[in-house]
């Protein structure tokens, strides 16, 4: 199973490629556009670099591409990532950022953890740092999967994630969920990530525009689970109209399982 880093216009930045220990490093590939792969070569000569095909514009496209294998690594299961990920292990009721050895090697359990779990279900992911400390052990089920993906290609054949340039990784959770198949959330160890309006990533080409159409679609698609939602911006005015709003969504992921109005029968 390989890890899949998106990344774009953060050369050197690479925070998810940092947190991993050496030998996650050695599983994991940091899939870039051509015209970028001098600077993050000459970032991490150590690790190992792909480029994708020409036609890979967006966040969504190079979703799509590794959900199709366009690396060509022959794996049926993978995990593809954002890259400003930061990892915490859970310790009694307190969540601690990985950097000691032994949480290291925690790490490490996880993630091959994931790969046995996508035997069960199509999707996995860690539980993002949110409440984490308060759930059972060892995961939940049919929850929000964003920013890292365990999957297995070979459960989610048919799906389309490229509708718009952003939100793939929401549009693959969707679908699993409306066809009744279910995700995990581990919860032993937790992620967190940086801001969607960071430098780089989707900011180099995400608009208010693109962020409401895109909402309003898999509203529609949805219905009556995701829901369209206005908010204002906290801090920053992250992809504000010219109200002072942002538009985001809120979902029933689980009622959206356990109905699955797009079921796929057995």
């Amino acid at each position: 199973m390989n890890l899949y880093i998106m990344s774009r216009g953060r050369a050197g930045k690479v925070k998810t490629w940092e947190n991993l220990s050496p030998s996650l490093r050695q599983m994991a590939y940091i899939v870039v556009s051509a015209n970028e792969y001098p600077q993050y070569a000459r970032a991490y000569p150590e690790a190992n670099i792909h480029v994708c095909d020409d036609w890979v514009k967006n966040y969504s496209d190079k979703f799509e591409y590794i959900l199709e294998d366009g690396t060509h690594d022959g794996h049926y299961k993978c995990v593809i990532m954002d890259d400003d990920l930061r990892f915490a292990t859970r310790e009694g009721d307190k969540l601690l950022a990985v950097a000691t050895k032994d949480q290291l090697i925690k790490l490490e359990d996880a993630f091959f953890s994931l790969r046995e779990h996508l035997d069960h279900v199509p999707l996995a992911s860690f539980h993002p740092r949110m409440m984490a400390q308060d759930k059972p052990l060892p995961y939940v089920e049919n929850g929000k999967v964003i920013c890292m993906q365990a999957i297995n290609r070979k459960a989610v054949k048919g799906v389309y994630v490229k509708a718009f340039p952003i939100l793939a990784d929401v549009a693959l959770n969707l679908w699993v969920l409306s066809r009744g198949l279910g995700n995990r959330l581990l919860t032993d160890v937790v992620l967190d990530f940086g801001s969607c309006q960071a430098p780089g990533g989707c900011s180099l080409t995400r608009t208010a525009e693109m962020q409401k159409q895109a909402v309003q679609y898999y509203a529609a698609l949805y219905d009556p689970y995701f829901k369209e939602v206005r908010k204002k911006p906290k801090g920053e005015n992250w992809l504000a109209d010219e109200e002072g709003y942002r538009t985001d969504f809120r979902c029933q992921w689980k009622k959206l399982n356990e109905d699955a109005p797009y079921r796929i029968e057995p």
